[in-house]
């Protein structure tokens, strides 16, 4: 036997896998890879590569977190399915397509548009629309491969990246856009009377309602009349200004239809005031439309996004053609069982690629023993034992860049990136490493703030800078600034200085730069290459795809979140939850497991300090209907009166 021979050459050369034990769990040595194991098991033929001896801090080209569950290709050439392949010559009747996660959403979007371009449409009467300005200029690298260099592509952006543009053309200028937090600010100070907790209520329920496109009482359409006020004195807008302006002008006769085909990715994302626009761009007969999504990865609730767009589109278009795409090409079925699980009405979807899974809970005494467990087996996946990641003679059978950890909120990030950190594993997080995040960064852009007349609170601690130093840029305020605290040589030579003085000259001035890093979205950070763990939330990781992946923090009260009450102590996790918020936590619950291919482990801490308390939470009740294969285990932590050691119990 073939394998037989192999596994025992492997054995007597000591190129084997070696898995530490820990926490009552016993180490394994395996002579081939999970991988290599389902190959065998499938009647797949083993190949086998020898490969060098080597270490983790070796160079190893950079893992592509973006989607890639896509149907296979045959000498370049895709391989639809019946559903996909259905999806994509549908219409000309609107058409609105169920995929659920790993279902080669992206490929049939790009199916589509090709059989548009085959079929005779030109490529600048199709606009295909994004939910993030990445997913955008992934969108154009995937049709510039397909369709050549030399080909015009079609529009591929963002809604409010094209609602910027159509106000900068009515009005002959660009506006300056406000992010969130500067939005706040300019609303607080338009409403003086306004405080603490009535403030936050206010600025909540009002942004709820633009979005939502519901109408106010008396009270809040002042309060809102006097924000617009505000940033009408100053040339300011928002997000939602920019939309809304859009639609008007897509209601009113000015309005020339431009697009014929209209693709609409992510669209369970989308708030009625973005559905509103897409119905305007598509026209009252629907013809064109295209849109794809999944309600059960509807996660932006908080937001407005409407989730329901089938009765939606529907109520717009009784002609919609409805597709279903169930065949999954991510994740083994053990992990799409145990996903469906956190579900109450879970689409059936079935596994294209048959290899096992492997999925584990784990329950800690607390978050410090959780964080080190999560090392553990991270390192464990990497091929590195507990004493050392350079463990000479091993490689790992997964890369640092094939891991993610997610938790429900960021700052649940911190402990762990620290305890990943001590242990000596690579890691990142991707949503707070944009250039504009570094704080020094951030005092120079407040001087520019200052000089065109928006300065945040924040930026009182700006050093007082002539203007015509600042508008001579970047550069102007490197050389003024050389030595003054709190710059210095390596800041004017870091990459983020760099990046600033990139960015400043590819979007021309001050006012561009500003308005380019509000539109950027930190949806858009994970999306970039890395070989490192990442950490993030499991909002961010929507989209996205790891062979292993860790959901941490599984605590009841922070998955589902019961609100910033249970951080303050007034109430306990175990406490009801209103009904749509708690559909929206299973949701994304089902987001964060759906990630992993192969390895999802999913672990809860008894006790766990956050915001200067310490919350003692059971697990999440969303866990409660496990598929019998998920393997549980538990850290107990015990008191032996004289030695006064912890043991270890593996429940």
């Amino acid at each position: 036997n073939v394998h037989l021979a192999e596994g025992i050459r492997r054995m007597r050369e000591g190129q084997v896998i070696r898995n530490s034990g820990f926490d009552g769990q016993y180490g394994t040595i395996s002579a081939f890879t999970a991988q290599e194991r389902d190959e065998i098991v499938n009647g797949v033929r083993l190949v086998v590569v020898r490969k060098p001896k080597g270490d983790l801090d070796d160079p190893k080209p950079e893992a592509d977190v973006r989607k890639t569950s896509e149907p296979e290709e045959d000498s370049g050439v895709v391989r639809f399915n019946a559903a996909q392949k259905k999806a994509i010559e549908a219409g000309p009747e609107p058409v609105l397509v169920i995929a659920g996660p790993g279902t080669g959403k992206t490929q049939t979007l790009m199916g589509r548009i090709k059989h548009l371009l085959e079929c005779g449409t030109r490529a600048r009467r199709i606009l295909s629309l994004t939910f993030t300005r990445k997913a955008a200029e992934e969108m154009n690298e995937r049709m510039r491969k397909m369709l050549g260099d030399d080909e015009v592509l079609p529009r591929a952006d963002t809604l409010h990246a094209l609602a910027l543009e159509y106000w900068a053309s009515a009005f002959d200028h660009d506006p300056i856009i406000l992010n969130e937090e500067t939005a706040r600010r300019v609303f607080a100070r338009a409403n003086p009377e306004l405080n603490g907790a009535k403030l936050k209520s206010a600025w909540e329920s009002i942004s709820l309602s633009r979005e939502t496109m519901e109408p106010m009482s008396e009270g809040p359409a002042e309060i809102l009349a006097n924000y617009t006020r505000q940033k009408d004195q100053y040339n300011l807008v928002d997000y939602t200004d920019l939309l809304e302006f859009w639609l008007s002008e897509l209601k009113s006769d000015k309005y020339v239809r431009t697009f014929t085909h209209v693709l609409v990715d992510e669209v369970q994302d989308l708030s009625p005031l973005q559905l509103a626009i897409v119905q305007r761009l598509a026209g009252d007969d629907g013809e064109g439309l295209f849109a794809i999504g999944d309600p059960d990865q509807s996660i932006y609730g908080f937001r407005g996004a409407a989730g329901d767009v089938a009765n939606r589109f529907r109520a717009f278009w009784e002609n919609l053609i409805q597709i279903t795409l169930e065949d999954n090409y991510r994740s083994a079925q053990g992990i799409l069982d145990a996903s469906a699980s956190v579900l109450e009405n879970p689409p059936e979807l079935k596994a294209h690629r048959e290899y096992e899974a492997e999925i584990q809970l784990f329950s800690a005494p607390d978050s410090n023993r959780e964080a080190s467990w999560i090392a553990e087996r991270v390192k464990q996946l990497i091929g590195a034992t507990s004493h050392s990641l350079v463990d000479a003679g091993e490689v790992g059978t997964l890369s640092p860049g094939d891991i993610a950890v997610l938790v429900r909120f960021k700052a649940l990030i911190g402990p762990i990136e620290a305890m990943l950190k001590r242990q000596g594993i690579p890691c990142s997080v991707p949503e707070a490493e944009s250039f504009w995040h570094d704080p020094r960064v951030e005092v120079l852009l407040g001087a520019a703030r200052r000089m065109l007349g928006f300065a945040e609170d924040a930026d009182d601690e700006v050093p007082e800078v002539p203007e015509k130093v600042i508008a001579r840029g970047p550069l102007g305020l490197s050389a003024y600034l050389t030595d003054m605290p709190p710059f210095d040589q390596l800041f004017w030579e870091s990459k983020a200085f760099r990046d600033m003085v990139k960015g400043y000259k590819e979007h021309g001035g001050w006012s561009g730069l500003l308005n380019w890093i509000h539109m950027q979205n930190d949806l858009d950070q994970v999306r970039n290459k890395a070989e490192k763990v990442r950490i993030m939330s499991m909002h961010a990781a929507k989209g996205l795809e790891f062979e292993a992946a860790f959901l941490a923090g599984l605590d009841d009260g922070i998955v589902p979140f019961a609100g910033p009450d249970i951080l303050t102590g007034k109430i306990s996790g175990d406490g009801p939850l209103v009904q749509e918020d708690t559909e929206e936590e299973r949701r994304l619950l089902y987001v964060g497991m759906t990630r992993a291919k192969r390895n999802l482990y999913l672990s809860h801490a008894a006790k766990r300090p956050l915001y200067g308390r310490t919350l003692m939470l059971p697990v999440s009740r969303f866990l409660k209907n496990l598929p019998e294969g998920v393997k549980k285990s538990a850290m107990v932590a015990r008191k032996v009166q004289k030695e006064k050691k912890i043991s270890l119990l593996d429940m």
